[in-house]
């Protein structure tokens, strides 16, 4: 073995932290004994390098039986709220877990933003409803202050308005 030979060796053996005996670097003939070779003195990972890739590669098998999708509809940046359709995404998001194989699974739940924007709309609408009784029980007030003017024989005379004035003057009294 020559020079370089040597200086590839100790390359080899400083870069993936093995030890190659000079017979075995004598044996090594081609590049792909080469790599065969520093392979098998390699450490075997139980784990996979990447757990968020192999989670990707799970939840993706899942979601493809699931959705029925094609394997290039279903990317790292495709957003769920698009694949899956907003009446089945309770009942597929509960099936995923077992689906994966994934012992823990997020729940699904709205956004902060989407809940404060509720919450807006709720506190709004009952605003809106609130002041809309007060501006009825105003007009109303109104109206039968006007009518008391009149005297209490109109009233009687129209039966709608004896019915709803008895609703009322109870109302208010």
């Amino acid at each position: 073995m020559g020079l370089d030979g040597v200086a590839l060796i100790l390359e080899l053996e400083r870069r993936f932290g093995i030890e190659i005996p000079d017979r075995d670097a004598a044996s090594l003939r081609t590049s792909r004994e080469v790599v065969d070779y520093v392979l098998a003195e390699l450490p075997q990972e139980t784990e996979p390098t990447c757990l968020s890739q192999a989670a990707f590669y799970r939840v993706r098998a899942a979601l493809l039986a699931e959705l029925q999708l094609e394997r290039r509809e279903l990317r790292v940046r495709s957003r769920l709220d698009e694949l899956i359709p907003r009446r089945r995404r309770r009942a597929v998001w509960g099936k995923l877990p077992a689906a994966s194989g994934l012992a823990s699974w997020p729940s699904l739940k709205r956004s902060t933003h989407t809940v404060e924007v509720i919450v807006a709309i709720s506190i709004l609408a009952g605003a809106v409803l609130y002041l809309q009784s007060e501006a009825f029980l105003w007009v109303t007030r109104s109206l039968l202050a006007r009518i008391a003017h009149l005297g209490p024989a109109y009233l009687t005379d129209l039966p709608v308005w004896r019915s709803l004035g008895t609703v009322i003057r109870s109302r208010i009294a």
